[in-house]
């Protein structure tokens, strides 16, 4: 009997012992999968088609990001509403540029109320999340995205107060996700989409770069300032708003709406950590990365 029981609990340990490992192990390898998968992302050159309603009009991107063989980034964002190019984005030589029918605006503020191209970022701040807290990973399901085989990776985020002031000190655990889902090509590790929850399962956020091409043939003049249109500098938000609402009545309806906004997401969210200030506040705002530039599009039509 006293061996029965002494095998019998032996074995418990090691069954356990055993189911907890493969546990383990099969986290970290998600985990590595995850963060492999956002590098290839961030360093892939792509061009990226994408459809979308926003505010009631048909609005399409069209974007490409290419790094040169020294490593410089080139990006161009070209925008259409309702069929008509509204609006471009234009990243070359550590500068972004917004470009309209009639000017070229070198904006160098570092806000992304008034620079919404520096959500760019996003990735690397998922990245930081992922290195200091101890998130649970699942692949959860396998779809077809645009024809291409992808793996869904689950993200369960700690969101309890002692975790998050362990790996983020001072920040509100309410300004972060519960549950982020990223679709994964199975073969090339581009990350297609990527999906944000709160803790009762509602969607806060989706960020898709709908058709992509890696590696693509282009046009290097598509980089390019036209040097036919007027090129002028904002240093401050405050300049961004003369540029292009000087009518303070539209633009302060708008700036104070998204001013909330930033408030209820960002609040509490400590300096050292800004992957929400830079991140959510736009990308909650917006249905796809290439469309962040609609908002300047509603404060143009304010002038109107």
């Amino acid at each position: 009997m006293f061996l029965k029981q002494l095998f019998l609990r032996i074995f418990q340990v090691l069954f356990i012992g055993i189911v907890f490992s493969n546990y383990v192990d099969g986290n970290d390898e998600i985990r590595n999968l995850l963060v492999k998968s956002i590098d290839v992302t961030d360093t892939a050159s792509f061009k990226t088609e994408l459809e979308t309603v926003q505010q009631g009009k048909a609005t399409k991107s069209y974007l490409i990001r290419i790094f040169d063989k020294d490593g410089n980034l080139f990006l161009r964002n070209d925008i259409y509403v309702n069929g008509t190019l509204f609006f471009s984005y234009l990243m070359r030589d550590g500068k972004i540029y917004q470009i309209t029918k009639d000017q070229v605006v070198e904006n160098n503020v570092n806000d992304p109320a008034a620079n919404p191209m520096l959500a760019w970022n996003f990735l690397k701040q998922i990245k930081m999340m992922l290195k200091r807290m101890d998130c649970q990973y699942d692949i959860s399901y396998t779809k077809s995205y645009n024809g291409v085989s992808c793996n869904g990776v689950t993200v369960n985020v700690p969101r309890d107060k002692n975790s998050v002031e362990k790996a983020f000190p001072g920040s509100d655990p309410k300004g972060f996700p519960q549950i982020i889902v990223f679709l994964i090509g199975k073969s090339n590790h581009f990350i297609y989409q990527t999906k944000f929850y709160d803790e009762s399962g509602s969607e806060q956020g989706n960020v898709e770069f709908g058709k992509v091409t890696l590696n693509p043939k282009y046009d290097p003049k598509i980089f390019e300032l036209p040097a036919e249109k007027e090129l002028k500098v904002a240093r401050k938000a405050k300049d961004i708003e003369k540029i292009y609402n000087p009518q303070p009545s539209g633009f302060s309806r708008m700036s104070d709406a998204v001013g909330k906004f930033f408030g209820r997401i960002g609040s509490g969210i400590d300096s050292n950590f800004n992957f929400l200030t830079t991140f959510f506040s736009w990308a909650f705002l917006f249905v796809a990365v290439g469309c962040v530039g609609f908002v300047i599009a509603l404060k143009l039509k304010n002038r109107r």
